[in-house]
């Protein structure tokens, strides 16, 4: 799990933070999606937002490429189900696979779209 820096009293965060993950999984196996999970954190408790699902197979068909630069819907069932909440916003990702030994030759980020 990775963690980003938490943002006070602010109601349309912007985190701009870079993280990288190792994965490790062969092609052809059953690959998990990433997951990206939103909480609000208050002074007693965190609260679930909800969570984005990234599919991984685009990345391993395009190693070394910028894959994905979009918006997923933070999405969080029981919320949908219950108060009939379709979503709780927006996560902005830029994501791209790196298999072992590759040099990254695209390093710059791409244009936010």
């Amino acid at each position: 799990d990775m963690i980003s820096k938490y943002i006070e009293k602010d109601l349309n965060p912007k985190w701009n933070e870079k993280f990288n993950k190792n994965i490790n999984t062969t092609r052809g196996e059953v690959t998990k999606p990433i997951r990206f999970h939103v909480e609000d954190r208050n002074y007693f408790s965190n609260t679930n937002m909800g969570s984005a699902w990234v599919d991984m197979e685009p990345l391993f068909d395009n190693p070394g490429k910028w894959i994905y630069n979009q918006e997923w819907e933070v999405i969080d069932e029981d919320l949908r189900k219950d108060k009939g909440v379709d979503s709780l916003g927006t996560i902005y990702a830029q994501i791209k696979y790196l298999p072992d030994g590759m040099i990254d030759l695209e390093s710059n980020d791409p244009a936010i779209k």
